[in-house]
């Protein structure tokens, strides 16, 4: 009988699938129940890790898709070890100033960096000497071709700046030293003027260039650079 009842194929087919998916549906509505909630609560538990706020700057930091972007110095240097992503200019140790990045007669130089994703502003700071016997000569700085101000040492009194008030870029000047024998050649005046420039919305990249107009050779006067930094906010 039992040999009979394997080997017999007849019967109500459909009926038998019908209860099967029936089963199978119940128990799929079983387990949704059963495994909904603590799935909310996961997601919810790693929604709140990954808003912790160092989480948030560490992504920041690699990215700068998420949070808020975090300062960053992208150079910064005084001359004594050299002139590391420039071009052009003499690197030189002139008697009272030390190190300096020193333009010449006609001369010019450049620095170009790489601007951060996520960075809203960037911030270049840098000491600007006139030295000797600079007399109404100009030194012309420009960002990627476009002048931003120009330095104007008279013989005699302090450097004046001429603002190109282009927009998006703030250009601040603060007096150091004026119409003072700093270094070089003795029998002239020297002043130092602190620059700092701020470009909002930077270009991917940044080119930096500062242009000598003298018109003498760099032991009768010069415009030096000293004590640059740039940093990206």
């Amino acid at each position: 009988m039992l040999t009979q009842f394997i080997q017999d194929e007849s019967g109500a087919i459909t009926v038998d699938w019908i209860m099967l998916s029936a089963a199978a549906a119940g128990m799929g509505l079983a387990i949704d129940q059963l495994v909904s909630g603590g799935v909310e609560n996961m997601v919810g538990a790693i929604t709140h890790q990954l808003s912790d706020p160092d989480i948030a700057a560490a992504f920041a930091n690699s990215s700068g898709d998420f949070g808020e972007f975090q300062p960053e110095e992208l150079a910064m240097t005084d001359f004594a070890n050299g002139a590391a992503g420039w071009s052009g200019g003499n690197v030189m140790n002139i008697s009272g100033f030390g190190d300096l990045m020193v333009l010449g007669a006609g001369q010019s130089t450049s620095f170009s960096t790489i601007v951060p994703s996520g960075a809203s502003s960037v911030t270049f700071t840098f000491d600007l000497i006139g030295g000797d016997s600079i007399d109404d000569e100009t030194a012309v700085f420009s960002i990627n071709g476009q002048t931003i101000f120009s330095a104007q040492k008279p013989y005699q009194g302090q450097m004046s700046i001429n603002d190109s008030n282009v927009a998006g870029v703030t250009v601040e000047a603060s007096n150091i030293a004026q119409s003072s024998h700093l270094g070089g050649n003795q029998a002239f005046k020297d002043t130092i003027t602190r620059m700092t420039v701020t470009i909002e919305n930077p270009s991917p990249e940044l080119v930096l260039q500062a242009q000598s107009n003298t018109n003498q050779s760099i032991g009768d006067e010069f415009y030096g650079i000293d004590n640059f930094t740039l940093m990206a906010n």
